[in-house]
């Protein structure tokens, strides 16, 4: 099994995935963080 960071950053204007130069991904989401909102995103 591979490991990996994820960075999630909340409240952007598009949703994506980006993968950036170390390998981690940083998933944007529009959805805020606010009552778990942006845990049931998809």
């Amino acid at each position: 099994m591979k490991n990996f960071a994820v960075k999630v950053k909340t409240n952007s204007k598009q949703q994506s995935i980006q993968e950036q130069p170390d390998g981690s991904l940083t998933v944007h989401l529009k959805s805020p963080p606010v009552d778990g909102k942006a845990n049931k995103q998809s």
